[in-house]
Formats: structure tokens, C-alpha cells, sequence
């Protein structure tokens, strides 16, 4: 999976997303406001402000399954990813970075939060503050807050389309969907498996965010996406399954697209 760009020219507010006031949004659903947390160094790596951690505890974090988002715990040691120290003298982890149980990288379970009150980068850290680096989607600083979405379901909490443009060709066992209504179908390759691209076909960004044509994240209430499970909360893509061996990873076509744990498997961008 790619990593969009990223531009910071400015501090990121936490809970800085404003939900719209029509009608339309009358059931709001639960959201996620993260809890800044004040960065004494980086190591494997700078952080984008806002990006949600995981507290390393007793070598450990919490964290879920790529596919079903079961929680569980992980090993976690300095060579396990990115991490930082705090200036209170914790350790947190980076959280959507992909970790085997014993702590490996790359392996078959995601780093994951707190659900609701996960602690996130602080924004007013110089350090945490990112330009032009690459692979990051530009003009937009990460969200504070986030739609929690429901595991394994193919329905938006906030009741409205996905509108993330995805440059890549989504197969699925999925046709015709609310959220396929902007995109292009590309073709059936075989029996019961429909492929798509552009808007609505599907979703798998590192931060959990939706962007435009032009790889810009979307601003406004509503498109950035958390899942809890089990007391975790992990950053949210719309996807279908991913089969993770032998590495670098494939798509499994004969899936449905519904909410999974971001997956490092190339999937829509």
C-alpha cells in the first residue's frame, strides 16, 4: 500500500473537523478525537502530528488481525517499527504498522490504540511537522477526529457515499453499491467478481482518509475512518480481503468490500 503525501505547513487541532448541519447528518455517528501526546524524539523516522500511537507497555502493544480486527497483544522492541519517546519518558508505538505477535515486522496483525481515547502526535512539535516527503497526499494535516466505522460491514455510519478516488482497479464480489455510483466499471474477470476505479471504489490509505482525484485528502466531517474491536482502535479501510503471502501481498477478488483494518497490501491507491 502507498503512502499518500503529506504536506504540514501548520499545526494540526485536535477535534478540528466540524459536522455538517443538514438534515442529512441528524443521526451523527460516533466519532474518535485522539489525545496529543508531547514528542521528546522520533526513532525509525518522523511522525505525522495526529497520527495515532500505541503505548508500549511491558514490551507490548495492543494490537488486531489484518483481516477480522480480533484484538490481541503484540510483542514490540525497538526493531519491531516506528516509535517515539515521550517527554513524560514513554514509549509509544506508531499505530496501522503491520506486526507479526512476536513482534516481527510485516506480520499478520496491525498496531492498534485505545478505542476513543487513543493518544495521538502532538501537534505543536517542530519535529513533527512533515514537507514534501514522499509518498505523502499533499495539502491536508491529519485528522484529530474520526468516524467510527463497524468491522466487517459494507455500510457508512455516516450514512453518505465513499468518495475516495482510487487510482488502482478494485475487484470484488461487490456490484453495484452506493458507493460504486461515481466510479467506472472496468469489467467482470470472472464469474461474480466486478471491478471498478475512480470515486467509491474503494478505500486503503495508511491514515485511515479518503482523497480527491488529485491526491489531495478530503477536509470536512466524516472522511476519516476508525474501526474498534475488542477495546482497540485501529485506522479503517473499505476493501475487500487481502492475502498477505508470500509477500508483497495480493487482493483476494472473491471477497466482499466492507470495513477492515488498513491493510499494507496495495488495495485503491
Amino acid at each position: 500500500m502507498s503512502t499518500p503525501r503529506i504536506l504540514l505547513p501548520a499545526a494540526v487541532a485536535v477535534a478540528c473537523l466540524v459536522p455538517p448541519t443538514s438534515a442529512a447528518s441528524a443521526a451523527e455517528p460516533s466519532q474518535s478525537a485522539c489525545r496529543p501526546v508531547a514528542v521528546q524524539s522520533f526513532h525509525g523516522g518522523r511522525i505525522e502530528a495526529n497520527c495515532r500511537l500505541a503505548r508500549i507497555e511491558n514490551g507490548s502493544v495492543p494490537c488486531v488481525t489484518v483481516e477480522t480486527a480480533k484484538p490481541g497483544r503484540c510483542r514490540f522492541t525497538t526493531a519491531s517499527g516506528q516509535w517515539l519517546r515521550s517527554t513524560s519518558g514513554a514509549m509509544y508505538a506508531m499505530a496501522g504498522q503491520r506486526i507479526s505477535r512476536l513482534g516481527a515486522p510485516g506480520g499478520n496483525r496491525i498496531i492498534a490504540s485505545p478505542a476513543g481515547k487513543a493518544p495521538c502526535v502532538e501537534d505543536e512539535h517542530p519535529k513533527a511537522r512533515l514537507s514534501d516527503v514522499a509518498g505523502t497526499a499533499t495539502g491536508y494535516e491529519l485528522a484529530g477526529v474520526c468516524v467510527v466505522e463497524v468491522p466487517l460491514s459494507a455500510s457508512n455510519a455516516s450514512g453518505m457515499p465513499l468518495r475516495n478516488y482510487a487510482t488502482r482497479e478494485v475487484c470484488s464480489t461487490t456490484y453495484n453499491s452506493p458507493d460504486q455510483a461515481n466510479a467506472v466499471y472496468t469489467g467482470s474477470p470472472a464469474p461474480g467478481v466486478h471491478c471498478y476505479r475512480g470515486e467509491g471504489a474503494g478505500l486503503n490509505d495508511w491514515n485511515g482518509s479518503e482523497r480527491d482525484r488529485t491526491n489531495h485528502y478530503l477536509t470536512g466531517y466524516g472522511y476519516c475512518h476508525v474501526i474498534w474491536s475488542g477495546g482497540y482502535e485501529v485506522y479503517a479501510a473499505k476493501r475487500p480481503a487481502t492475502i498477505s503471502w508470500p509477500a508483497p501481498g495480493r487482493v483476494n477478488p472473491n471477497t466482499p468490500i466492507v470495513w477492515r483494518p488498513v491493510s499494507t497490501v496495495s488495495v485503491a491507491n
